[in-house]
């Protein structure tokens, strides 16, 4: 009877041990920034899917601890919004699109 309790808690912490290997916390760091201009994007959105925000600082860039293999997803307002698949802890540069739908055009 033992030797089965010590061997079901050694089965436990072995499968907890496997689980937290593969769910990683990294550090993810970047910058967003304009396609077309490459002007900074202040107050950028970068979620993980839906959980953890973090908002661009005043230089575009943000900091935010995820799991590798999860979806990053940026969004700001008048431009379309992405998603970055987190390989590695890092660096990233993300460029947004503006949406033409917002874009403003000439008035007479």
């Amino acid at each position: 009877m033992k030797i089965r309790f010590i061997l079901m808690c050694l089965v436990l912490m072995l499968g907890l041990g496997v689980q937290s290997l593969f769910s990683q916390s990294v550090s993810v760091t970047g910058i967003v920034k304009n396609k077309n201009t490459s002007e900074l994007l202040v107050g950028a959105s970068v979620s993980i899917q839906g959980k953890s925000v973090a908002l661009t600082d005043a230089s575009g860039r943000f900091s935010i601890n995820t799991s590798v293999g999860s979806s990053l997803e940026i969004s700001y307002s008048g431009f379309i919004g992405t998603k970055v698949k987190v390989s590695k802890a890092g660096d990233l540069e993300i460029f947004l699109d503006q949406n033409p739908a917002n874009t403003l055009g000439d008035v007479v």
